[in-house]
């Protein structure tokens, strides 16, 4: 009787057994046939550019299949140019995707172009470079719909390096000069350092001439230069030297004269616009079209 009861006992484990292994069998066969979470980059906008760094902020699409809100636990990104990571990181905790629904999520990147310099010794300011993203987006889905996931995304891109451009002092010039009225001109060159196009916007600057500042304005009619491309700016000048002594009214009928060029400079480029510190000084020969005392 004994032995019998055991059997039927045995028997009944074992049914049980069937019973479980072929409910996870079917569980796994239903979470294998589920649609899965899926996620896509649908933009990459760079913003904030100056000569230190700028701003690429990444919008990840993802798409939630589930009957249920799936919270996003992290998304992680790194950033490589042929093969070399110069940058990583993570963005903030971003909520839930709604059940069923749709969210776009955004990842805010700044790169310092101090360390992508260093991480890519071979590039310098002025150039182009492409760059690939890989973001991972984990997702906290529930353990009954197999547990939580990490969704590989990546990205493809290009990023400048904007250098500022060169500003030469070409030519400091009077066409009439006399102790009431002084009127001239200094010719700047200015170069695109860059393989991109660069549109000069403004120009604030105050001119010193043997120490003495005689000018102080703003332009903005200004040339817009194609890569690698000189243009000219011409300043007009107009003085009283007798406002500004004796001293200063011979020191501009001289042959030499050091000159300061002092201000900033806006710089309008495809990728975004950004100020430059504009400080140049020198010693300039005067030339001289017209006299009269």
């Amino acid at each position: 009787m004994t032995r019998a009861i055991g059997i039927r006992c045995f028997a009944v484990v074992l049914v049980a057994v069937q019973v479980l292994a072929s409910g996870c069998a079917t569980l796994e066969s239903a979470l294998a046939g589920l649609e899965k979470p899926t996620a896509r980059v649908v933009g990459a906008n760079l913003k904030g550019m100056s000569l230190d760094g700028i701003s690429i902020d990444f919008d990840v699409e993802v798409k939630n299949p589930y009957r249920v809100a799936l919270p996003v636990g992290s998304l992680d990104y790194a950033l490589a140019s042929e093969g070399r990571q110069f940058l990583s990181g993570a963005s903030a905790s971003q909520g839930s995707i709604p059940a069923r629904g749709v969210k776009t999520l955004r990842a805010p990147v700044t790169v310092r172009f101090g360390d992508l310099l260093s991480a890519l010794q071979t590039v310098r300011p002025g150039k182009v470079i492409p760059y690939t993203a890989d973001l991972r987006l984990g997702l906290d889905v529930p353990n009954e719909l197999g547990g939580p996931i990490v969704v590989p995304i990546s990205k493809e891109g290009s990023l400048p390096i904007p250098a500022p451009p060169r500003i030469d002092v070409r030519d400091v010039s009077w066409d009439e000069m006399n102790f009431t009225s002084a009127k001239g001109k200094v010719v700047l060159g200015i170069t695109n350092l860059n393989e991109f196009e660069a549109a000069l916007t403004k120009l604030d600057y105050a001119l010193s001439l043997g120490g003495t500042t005689i000018a102080k304005t703003k332009v903005t009619k200004l040339p817009k230069l194609g890569a690698g491309e000189t243009g000219e700016i011409t300043l007009p000048i107009s003085i009283k030297p007798m406002d500004l002594g004796l001293a200063v009214f011979n020191m501009l009928q001289g042959s030499d004269t050091s000159y300061a060029l002092k201000g900033s400079m806006g710089v309008k480029t495809p990728f975004g616009g950004f100020d430059v510190p504009v400080d140049q000084s020198g010693t300039s020969q005067m030339s001289k079209s017209q006299m009269s005392k």
